[in-house]
């Protein structure tokens, strides 16, 4: 996705399509198809309609989505309650999660979400205790399960939840905020710093790293892991995974599943943590031959990385064996 130019693409029939601004973008090969996230919506390709047919009807910087292991589109949103940002009717404001089924070509709502309706039906607390802007989502691998963050910085606060979802519709929630707030050497004023990326071990789907924003202070905390989430974190604490990196924000987490090495795309390009399962472990800059740029996204694949900066175009080396 392309600010303000919508979306390329390279080695499909399509060169190019001008569709409003382009955030996110992502392939699934399986059913060959490409989702890009745009203004008002997320649409899909090859499609026959105006700029794709939708399949969010949430659109804009803050929806985040990811292609799970069965094809289906997971898409976390917000939504402010005006008619012209996306395709919900108007005054309908809050968090949303969507399912879209390329087989079927319909999407639906997932139900049971904690914070959702009418913004002058909301109380203040209940709209304090929202997710607000989605700021991640991951999906755990081979599973039902995905986690999905976002942050109210006028209320100090994170969110993040743990989610296992049964049907197309119904899903359990598990509200992870209160664990990360009461994470031991969390200062106050990290409690707002955003959730920018969420990393799930491919061997434990409860085991996930978080890589923090607005750490720009020289005692932030960066990355953040917890072995089993669903364990109570006074008896298993998150574990901080700082040394070595810059005071910059953490942009993108993944793990490369061969070898186990966490990779971190940040404000300043990529690094990389050979144990990250260990409180001890020092980050290493994995930029030769990167020019000092902002790394917006990762993909790994063939023992290669991809990335995406911002304002220098796409980059590809060779994973770390």
């Amino acid at each position: 996705g392309a600010q303000d130019l919508g979306a390329f693409f390279f080695g499909r029939k399509e060169d190019r399509i001008e569709c409003g601004d382009g955030y996110q973008a992502e392939v699934d090969d399986d059913n060959d198809r490409l989702y890009v996230g745009f203004n008002a919506k997320v649409a899909e390709y090859p499609s026959r309609g105006m700029c794709g047919n939708v399949v969010v009807p949430i659109g804009r910087n803050d929806v985040k989505f990811e292609i799970n292991h069965q094809g289906i589109l997971v898409a976390a949103g917000f939504a402010t309650g005006s008619g012209g940002d996306q395709f919900l009717p108007r005054n309908r404001r809050g968090n949303f999660v969507f399912f879209y089924n390329p087989g079927t070509n319909n999407y639906v709502e997932i139900g049971n979400y904690p914070y959702q309706g009418n913004a002058a039906q909301l109380t203040q607390p209940e709209f304090e205790a929202g997710m607000q802007r989605v700021s991640a989502i991951a999906l755990a691998q081979d599973s039902n399960i995905f986690y999905v963050a976002g942050n109210r910085r006028e209320a100090n606060r994170n969110r993040l939840w743990r989610v296992e979802y049964n049907r197309s519709d119904s899903a359990n929630w598990r509200n992870l905020t209160e664990q990360l707030n009461h994470a031991d050497g969390l200062l106050p004023r990290q409690l707002w710093q955003s959730i920018n990326a969420i990393a799930v071990s491919p061997e434990n789907i409860n085991a996930i790293w978080i890589g923090l924003a607005d750490n720009l202070h020289k005692g932030s905390h960066k990355v953040m892991y917890h072995p089993n989430v669903l364990l109570d974190t006074d008896s298993l604490p998150w574990i901080y995974l700082d040394k070595g990196l810059p005071n910059f924000p953490v942009n993108f987490l993944q793990v490369d599943a061969a070898t186990g090495y966490l990779y971190a795309a940040t404000d300043v390009g990529v690094f990389v943590n050979r144990n990250p399962d260990d409180k001890n472990s020092v980050w290493e800059c994995f930029c030769s031959g990167l020019p000092v740029v902002k790394v917006t996204d990762m993909e790994f694949e063939a023992g290669e990385i991809y990335i995406s900066t911002y304002g220098r175009g796409l980059w590809k080396a060779d994973l770390l064996r």
